[in-house]
């Protein structure tokens, strides 16, 4: 110490005064303030009274308290004003080469598979550290080491074990110890992994990936222990969800003693820790009255517990399943990218966009890894570099119906170094043509909960379209569904199921259950199928398999149940790009010609009067035949009919034939031309009302996709459309000489458009887009 008079005042000596304070550690903690009150006391040897006078005064309005030594203790004086300064080092919790300070509470947000951490006593200021990938099962255990306390461990209900790292948010699997486990810490004072499995405490053995039975509780086996902590003395803590009864365990032998109960009901998952900083246990719960997680402190010798306040997240509904105290970590140097995204996923590609990181001067470094990889130590599928100030990018080179993760790593150069990996961000690539289409499970695993998933799958050859064939289906039936819609997203026509809505409130139509839905074909221009498949939180089932098969579009008489009735329509007929590559093969054999093998269209009509037929194939390509048959009728089967036996009409390879036809007798014609697309030419005599046209008549637009507009000299009587299969979609009568036809709900297509006016018939093909 060392003390100077620099002047006087009022005839007293002014000294200046330095008081040289050995080093103090004032320890804070982790997102809150921490008070310390500071007394200075003057004692003048000689017993005569002292003024203090502070330096700088940077606060005004605060009056300098002080004792006289009159005995009337301390006084407040308006007129005299003062600022102390203190001056030390402050250091970021968790720094100085070590260890940090156990002042962070990690857990896990089974609300949104979060790996959270916050403050004892600042609930509602959560962080996100890493996303769990335990999505089938529930993660309803875990710690962190106490000699590592930047490592943990958890268990799901299933038994997975995976150890976690708080400074990459990264999981890495390290086997299976069968149990439904709830609860899992740390002993501080002797390093062992306890677990609740049940009724029954076990020992964990992180390293052998082992269980050892310490023993069952002493609560009653209708009882529901939900959690677990340990003290600084060695004592366990649990609580049931039965009776909300608060318990002490004993961990030698496995002993629990009832303590009182904890003032709250208690609901789904529930977390437990000890804090040793403020020496308390605390519970991570979910209170089932105010349908919210709630972080409370607990009063060990009568279980009572305290609200300190909510544990607030982004996900809608916040479920802290389990917590436990770790070091607090220092702010990094290069922070992490935010707001990862994935948008335009085919099956080989996906387009990828992050937003940036102000100290990413060497950019980023974006990866795309096998989902559940590790980015740490795994090898991307993918991976690539941007620019400082680009923020996105595509990925290329997938593979289809796979499942991926997406992460970025932000560059800051030399000195701030790269930042964690952030992400992952789950994606999958849509199946393709040939490939299964499995749920989010895949093969062997159950779907997810709470899945909200879309696939859409899209032919790999334009003109082809989707046929999706299912071998196995479970969901669980009334609330997780399968929608089916015929085209490239959600918004197209749904193939419903015809079921109500699910009982948790998903929309009618979906699929649900263990009837295998389907086949599903696609009708959409596209080709292509969206699904979108829901589930609720629990219950998840094996989903389903499925083979996707992708094809040209058969003509649409290749049927001959689908036979065009040509005389419905008028001669002379063209049917105009006959897709026949597409046609499938025939299903009978005709009386006098072998149709084994061959895949063609079919044509029907009966002559008005005794003439002729010919069938003309425009543009061979392939295998071409045409031959023609008699039939009983016009709703005839292969086997009914019987080659018409001339010598133009031969049961062998050519692009034409003819017929003498009779009156009122049925024939079918059938097509052959598998290697090209082709118009066909149907032409005869006495066939059927001629392809004529009527004087003073005329249409627009054609092609049209709405409105056909209509206008003739004499009164136009009626109208009818026949698409090519000589089914009549359109009968209007008119009556006016100028009309409008609305032929928007018609797929698109070549139409007939029979007219009558003043008693005259036209025919007139109208294309639809």
């Amino acid at each position: 110490d060392s003390q100077t008079v620099i002047g006087s005042n009022f005839g007293f000596d002014a000294w200046s005064v330095v008081l040289d304070i050995a080093d103090v550690d004032l320890p804070g903690q982790n997102g809150a303030d921490t008070t310390y009150w500071i007394g200075l006391s003057l004692e003048p040897t000689d017993g005569s009274n002292t003024f203090w006078e502070n330096s700088t005064a940077g606060v005004i309005g605060y009056g300098e308290a002080y004792d006289d030594g009159l005995g009337g203790g301390f006084v407040i004086d308006s007129t005299l004003e003062g600022v102390y300064s203190f001056e030390g080092t402050c250091e970021p919790i968790g720094g100085g080469g070590g260890p940090g300070p156990l002042t962070t509470v990690y857990g896990i947000n089974n609300g949104n598979l979060e790996l959270i951490g916050f403050g004892v006593a600042t609930p509602q200021n959560t962080e996100v550290f890493g996303s769990s990938p335990v999505t089938v099962n529930f993660e309803n255990a875990g710690a962190i080491d106490p000699a590592n306390p930047t490592t943990g461990y958890v268990l799901d209900n299933g038994g997975d074990f995976y150890s976690f790292d708080v400074v990459t948010g990264i999981y890495t699997a390290l086997g299976n110890i069968p149990g439904d486990w709830v609860g899992m810490e740390f002993d501080q004072t002797t390093g062992i992994l306890y677990a609740l499995n049940g009724n029954s405490l076990y020992t964990i053995d992180p390293v052998a990936v082992t269980a050892t039975l310490v023993g069952a509780m002493s609560m009653p086996a209708t009882d529901f222990p939900i959690a677990l902590a340990i003290d600084g003395n060695g004592v366990g803590y649990t609580y049931d969800l039965v009776t909300d009864t608060f318990h002490s365990v004993d961990l030698a032998t496995a002993a629990s003693t009832p303590i009182g109960n904890i003032g709250f009901v208690a609901n789904f998952g529930q977390g437990m820790a000890w804090d040793p900083t403020t020496d308390t246990v605390y519970m991570a719960a979910f209170n089932g009255d105010t349908f919210q997680a709630e972080w409370r402190s607990v009063d060990l010798s009568t279980g009572m517990t305290t609200l300190i306040g909510p544990i607030v997240t982004t996900a809608a509904t916040t479920q802290v399943a389990w917590a436990s105290v770790g070091e607090t970590l220092d702010p990094p140097t290069c922070p992490e990218p935010t707001f990862l995204t994935v948008t335009n996923i085919t099956p080989t590609s996906v387009d990828l966009s992050w937003t940036g990181e102000p100290n990413a001067s060497n950019g980023y470094i974006w990866s795309i890894f096998d989902a559940g990889a590790n980015p740490t130590t795994d090898t991307p599928v993918v991976t690539g570099t941007t620019p400082s100030g680009t923020t996105s990018a595509t990925a290329t080179g997938l593979t289809s119906g796979m499942n991926y993760d997406f992460y970025v790593v932000a560059d800051c150069g030399t000195v701030d170094g790269l930042s964690t990996h952030a992400g992952p961000v789950t994606f999958a690539t849509p199946p393709a043509c040939g490939d299964k289409f499995y749920d989010d499970g895949g093969p062997n695993g159950d779907y997810s909960n709470s899945a909200n998933i879309t696939t859409t799958i899209v032919p790999d050859v334009s003109g082809d379209v989707v046929t999706v064939t299912f071998l196995s289906f479970e969901t669980e039936a009334n609330w997780d569904a399968l929608y089916v819609y015929d085209g490239p997203d959600a918004t197209a026509p749904i193939i419903s199921s015809g079921n109500p809505g699910t009982t948790g409130g998903f929309p009618p139509g979906g699929y649900w259950g263990s009837t295998i839905p389907g086949p599903f074909t696609s009708t959409h221009p596209s080709g292509a199928l969206t699904f979108v498949f829901m589930s609720d939180g629990s219950f998840a089932y094996s989903g389903w398999e499925a083979d996707i098969t992708c094809a040209p579009v058969p003509p649409p008489n290749d049927e001959i149940a689908n036979s065009i009735d040509v005389d419905e329509i008028g001669f002379p007929y063209t049917d105009p790009q006959v897709n026949m590559p597409a046609a499938t093969t025939e299903n009978g054999n005709p009386n006098g010609c072998d149709l084994t093998g061959a895949n063609g269209v079919w044509y029907n009509f009966v002559p008005t009067g005794d003439g002729t037929a010919t069938a003309t194939i425009v543009t061979p390509g392939g295998a071409s035949s045409v031959t023609f048959y008699t039939a009983p009728n016009e709703n005839a089967v292969e086997t009914d009919l019987t080659l018409v036996d001339q010598n133009t009409n031969q049961c062998a390879p050519g692009t034409s034939a003819s017929i003498n036809t009779v009156a009122g007798q049925a024939y079918y014609v059938f097509v052959l031309n598998n290697g090209a697309e082709t118009d066909i030419v149907i032409d005869g005599t006495n066939l059927g009302i001629a392809d004529n046209t009527i004087e003073g008549f005329s249409f627009y637009p054609n092609p049209t996709t709405t409105i056909l507009n209509m206008n003739s000299v004499d009164n136009i009587e009626s109208v009818a459309l026949f698409n090519m299969l000589g089914q009549r979609v359109i009968d209007a009568q008119i009556n006016a000489t100028t009309s409008q036809l609305d032929v928007s709900s018609l797929s698109t297509g070549t139409y007939i458009m029979r007219v009558t006016a003043n008693g005259q018939t036209g025919s007139y093909r109208v294309i639809k887009n």
